[in-house]
This record gives C-alpha cells, structure tokens and sequence, in this order.
C-alpha cells in the first residue's frame, strides 16, 4: 500500500513538473508585444508593405488605400501636417495571448492632431498656411484601438487590419475646412464711373451737373474665372463697407455686395444729391472689407458748379436702359439685362399721380401692378415700370422676346402704351397704340409751331412727329407713318443746329415702317450733357432731294405733337 501511494505521490510530482515547463516555454505574450510594436510603427509611418506583412489578412481595397495616403498628403498641407502629429503607446498590460488557442490581443492608444477643434479658433482659420502652422501645437485626441492577433504557423499576425486603417485615418483624411479667399485677391482697381458715357476712368477727373456720382470696385474677371468654382463663389459672397468723402469730411456710408453686368463684377458704391445736382467739391471713396481693412482709395472726383435744367412740360412714354443708365433705343442686348423699365417721364400735363400698369411678354399679360407713383430724381420725374425675369418664367436675365406695358389712371382709363422694346435678335410686331399717350393732343401737319414748311412728297405719308426724348441726354425726332405707308421706303438725312449755327449732318439714311428714329447726343459734338437752358437745338429732316420734311427746336415742349 505504501509503494502505491509513493508511485501515486510521483506521478502527481511528475505531472506538475509538466506543467510548470510547459507554463515558462509558452511566450506568445512577449512574442505579441514584439509583433505589436513593429505593427504600431508601420502605422504610425503608413508604410504599407510593413503592414501588409505583419496582417492575417487584408482587403485589397485597404492596401490601396494606404498606398494613396502619402500621395493625398502630398498635394494637401493640412493633412499632411495632421499625420505628422500620429503617435502610438501600447499598453503592455493589456496583451493577451495562448498558443492553446492560437489568438491574443493588445490595447494601443493612438493621439492625433484634433482638427474639429482646431477649427473653431478663429485665429487658426485666417488661411490655409495660418491652419497648417497652428497644427503642430494643437489639442489632440486619443483613441484607444484593439489589436487581434492570429497565430499563424509559428507568427503572430493581425488579423483586423481592415478595421484598425478605417478607425486610426478616417477622421483625419475626411476633414474638410473651407478658408474665406481674400477679396483683395482678385480686386482690379477702384474707379470713378461716368454716368453719361458709361465708361470707366481711373484718375482724378472733372465733372460737372451729376445728379449722382459712382465708384466702382472692379474685380479681375479673367484672374477669377481662371479659379474652381469654391474659390469664384467664397469672393462673390463678399460684402464691402464704405465711406463717401466731400472735401475731406465723411458725408455718407454703407455697404454693397457684388453686381454681375456682362463679363464685369463690380461692387458699385453710388451717392446721390439729395436735392438738385451733386454739391460742388471734391470727391473719394475708400472700400474696407468685411473686418473693416481699407481695400482701396479712388483718386479725387471734382464735381463743378450745376446750372439747372429745363424741366419737362410734357409727358412722353420711354424705356430706360438699366445697364448703362439712360434712356435710348428700344433694343436690348441678349442676357444681360436683370430687369426692364418702362417709364412715364412726367411733364406739367400729367392727369394724376396714381397708375395701374400690365406688362407684355411676347403678346401675353405676365403681370399686373398695384399702384405705381412718379418718382423723382434730380433732372427728371418718372413712373418707374417695371418688369422681372421671374414674370416671364425665367430666372436672372430678361429672355429674349418683346415686350410693352399697358398704363391705366386712376380712374381705370388707358393712359397710354408704351414703345415696343425688344431682348435679343427679335422682330417685334405692331403693337395698337405703342407709344402714345392716348387723347394727346395733335395738330395736323404744316400747322402750328415746328410743323414742316419744306414740300418733300415725304409729308403726307406721315401721321405726325414728335420729340420723343427731349432732354440733356439725348434728342430724338420721330416720324410716324400712316399705316398704309408702312412699306414706304424713306431716304433722308437730318441736320441739327445750335442756336441757327449748323453743328452737326447725319449720313443718308433709308428707313421704312411705322417709326423712324431720329437720335442726336450730346457725345455727337464732344459733350457729357445738353444745355437746354441756354441753347436752343433744332432738328431739321430732309429728303435725299434737300426738301424738308419736319423740324422741332428742344424749346418746343407744350406742343410737342404734330401730325394730321
């Protein structure tokens, strides 16, 4: 019995002898830690072959991936900065591992740059090269990740690649921050706009009889177009703060956001008299920016002494020219116009100062007004008419078609119908009464003052004629035929005299319809503006014969119908 107990005793000694061997020989927890921190080091470099031979397995998708990584962080600074501050500490005490069941695993907390914080600080968002350089000093964030681990033959490989790259890079490769692109970027210059010519000038400049006066902040079109669309829209949503100075005292402030005409951006920066014309004085205008930086100084402005002009004694129907800013023709170019006006340009004989108005777009009502009321301005009272894109189905610019409004009193009563006006390459068709006010008062023609005393064949094809326009920005003499005389083809010329001195002989011109247009203005003889109340122009049409037609002085204003 004793020998039994002693084999027993042996055997039970022998079998943890064993054990303990077999304890000591298992070292997958330090073979782990190794294989850990040359995985941690390859992620920390993003060296993608090393990571790819320390995994189990990993996705095909994944090794791109990494492989993309440097190439991103070549071409984008703030991401290239970001992985710069990638750190890694294991946490030894955390790694499990057996051989028994070929599996183990370690915690590791990764740090990196926290770029979501970093970009509240308002001092770290100036620009891109100001973000890069705060970077480096920033808060950071801590990650813990898992790492599993297979037992592979006799190596311990990773066996959650795919997941670890998705959680350590995603953040920091997925960041988007968007910089404001400084106005003063793509500025071309301040300049003074000339309302009469409608053309720019960059120096100082003399001026006289301004109604308003127009600085514009001109941006380089082709340096922006040149630009990705972020960058075009982050300086289009810009805002300028300005002041308009008089002889070096502030008389005015404000802001603007930018206009579109054409192929130009420009914020506009107008001030207007308040009463009368423009006050004598010298004139400048300085632009800030959003932050209140100066931008720009616009050379000085000297605006003379105004004499006053002659006032409108009778009212005319006309479109105004919402680009360039004065009243002329009716044909306006294609996609550029953001509105069109048609205005009633008041005169002592206007019945009443409440209207109605429909506007027409290609033949059909787009749009019905409530009340509409003259407005004043320095050198002429208007009742503003106007129509929109969005009343003819479009959206930023008038479409091409034609247009007229309809204008009723306030008694219900048309008062008249405006001129035709055409958008684009259009033939526009008769329109019943276009352009006249309807019941003025006519005369028959070779009667009463400006009426024709020459014996062209050409008189009595026309139902009357008019000034139009009589104003210091323009003269325009109009014939209109009977209707029946349409497809009469006239040759003829026309002539204008300053105070009976010949200035001026238009080419021979051949024309044929219901109106023929006759402009004369004051860029014709090198001037910005007519002086009407010291000048007396005449008009005189001729046949290509030299028998006249009609004739009109710019005094003749309480008749300014004739016809039969």
């Amino acid at each position: 019995m004793k020998k039994v107990k002693k084999l027993i005793a042996l055997a039970v000694s022998f079998a943890m002898m064993l054990s303990i061997v077999a304890c000591e020989s298992d070292n997958s927890v330090e073979e782990v830690g190794s294989v850990a921190e040359d995985y941690v080091d390859a992620l920390v470099e993003i060296n993608a072959g090393d990571i790819e031979d320390l995994s189990y397995e990993i996705d095909d998708e994944s090794i791109e991936f990494l492989e993309s990584i440097s190439e991103y962080a070549d071409t984008n600074p703030i991401t290239e900065a970001a992985l710069a501050t990638l750190s890694a500490e294991i946490d030894e005490e955390s790694i499990e591992a057996t051989k028994k069941d070929a599996e183990g695993c370690v915690d590791v907390e990764f740090s990196y740059v926290d770029l979501n914080a970093l970009a509240e600080d308002e001092e770290a968002i100036v620009d891109e090269d100001t973000f890069v350089d705060a970077i480096a000093d920033a808060e950071v964030k801590a990650v813990t990740i898992t790492i599993e681990f297979e037992l592979d033959d006799e190596d311990w490989l990773v066996s959650n690649t795919d997941e670890i790259i998705e959680e350590l890079y995603s953040e920091i490769l997925e960041f988007e921050i968007e910089f404001a692109v400084p106005l003063t970027d793509y500025v071309e210059g301040l300049y003074w706009y000339d309302l009469y010519s409608g053309y720019y000038f960059d120096g100082s400049a003399t001026v006289e009889n301004l109604f308003a006066i127009e600085a514009d902040l001109v941006l380089d079109h082709e340096a922006l177009l040149e630009q990705d669309d972020d960058v075009i829209e982050s300086v289009l949503d810009n805002t300028i703060e300005y002041e308009v100075y008089s002889n070096g005292s502030l008389i005015d402030s404000g802001s603007a956001s930018i206009s579109m005409y054409s192929s130009l951006y420009c914020f506009e920066i107008i001030y207007e008299a308040t009463s009368g014309y423009v006050p004598e004085g010298t004139y400048t205008v300085t632009v800030f920016d959003e932050d209140g930086n100066a931008i720009a100084t616009s050379p000085e402005l000297y605006v003379e002494e105004a004499e006053p002009v002659i006032e409108t004694t009778a009212s005319y129907l006309a479109w105004f020219d919402t680009v360039n800013g004065f009243f002329e023709d009716y044909a306006f170019d294609s996609g550029i116009y953001p509105y069109l006006e048609a205005d009633i340009v008041v005169g002592s004989d206007i019945p009443c100062d409440e209207f109605t108005y429909i506007a027409f777009y290609n033949g059909e009502a787009v749009y019905t007004s409530g009340v509409v009321t003259p407005v004043s301005y320095t050198d002429v009272t208007c009742v503003e008419m106007t129509i929109y894109p969005e009343d003819c189905g479009a959206s930023d610019v008038m479409p091409d078609g034609y247009y007229y409004v309809e204008i009723y009193d306030n008694a219900g009563n048309l008062y008249g119908v405006s001129p035709v006006a055409t958008v684009g390459d259009v033939e526009a068709p008769e329109v019943e009464n276009a352009g006249v006010i309807i019941g003025q008062e006519v005369v028959s023609t070779g009667s009463g003052d400006g009426a024709a005393t020459g014996d062209s064949e050409y008189i009595q094809y026309l139902d009357y004629y008019c000034w139009w326009a009589n104003s210091s920005f323009v003269l325009e003499l109009d014939m209109i035929t009977l209707s029946e005389y349409e497809d009469i083809n006239f040759t003829y010329y026309y002539e204008v005299y300053e105070n009976e001195q010949l200035i001026y002989t238009s080419d021979l011109r051949d024309d044929s319809g219901h109106w023929l247009e006759n402009y004369f203005y004051p860029s014709d003889i090198g001037l910005s503006s007519f002086d009407l109340n010291n000048t007396v122009y005449t008009m005189v049409v001729y046949d290509e014969g030299g028998a006249e037609i009609c004739r009109l002085d710019s005094n003749n204003l309480d008749d300014q119908y004739f016809g039969n």
